[in-house]
């Protein structure tokens, strides 16, 4: 695995939509020169565990160094961050619409857990070497704030961008707001 030049790997949203965040991604691979790659594994099949996407990451040739990743997605990228060795950690972390607990957000908006990973985030950390961002939108109806805030708690306040925006962030304004906040809020 080599680490030749920048570039994100995506984890998308449950229903995995080609669109999702495609104007961000468009801005940064040509503003920034930033490619980005799609979480490859199928979501909710077998037993949640770290290994297959390890065996993915070292069979992968350059080291994906940022991760995004959108509801769904955004949990599952904070929990391999956690679970995964330091070597296939990415250095730079952003969570879209993120929940904390899914067995908790089920319950909370009615719908089966069955063949769903029962994800609870609200025990697990990642290292602190790890740059980690939160974007939130403030009209999001699938993800309620309170299902959000046990992660958010562990992320530095002034890196928590909030975006009049729906859950997907659909609109190419918010995907433009996202893209300013994301990379005028560099850190070295």
């Amino acid at each position: 695995m080599t680490d030749c030049c920048p570039n994100i790997l995506f984890f998308p949203g449950i229903h995995r939509l080609d669109d999702e965040l495609k104007y961000f991604f468009t801005l940064t691979n040509q503003l920034k020169h930033i490619s980005h790659s799609i979480y490859p594994l199928p979501y909710d099949a077998g037993v949640l565990s770290p290994k297959p996407f390890e065996e993915w990451l070292n069979n992968n040739q350059t080291a994906p160094s940022w991760w995004i990743g959108l509801s769904l997605g955004a949990s599952l990228a904070w929990y391999y961050a956690a679970m995964i060795q330091k070597e296939f950690q990415p250095k730079r972390l952003t969570l879209v619409n993120p929940f904390s607990n899914r067995r908790a957000l089920a319950q909370l908006k009615g719908f089966s857990m069955d063949n769903q990973w029962d994800l609870n985030l609200e025990n697990i950390n990642i290292p602190d070497s790890i740059d980690v961002s939160a974007v939130i939108s403030t009209n999001d109806t699938k993800i309620p704030l309170c299902c959000k805030q046990q992660l958010l708690d562990k992320i530095p306040k002034s890196s928590n961008y909030f975006i009049d925006a729906d859950h997907g962030l659909s609109e190419k304004s918010a995907q433009l707001l996202m893209f300013d906040l994301l990379f005028n809020n560099e850190r070295p």
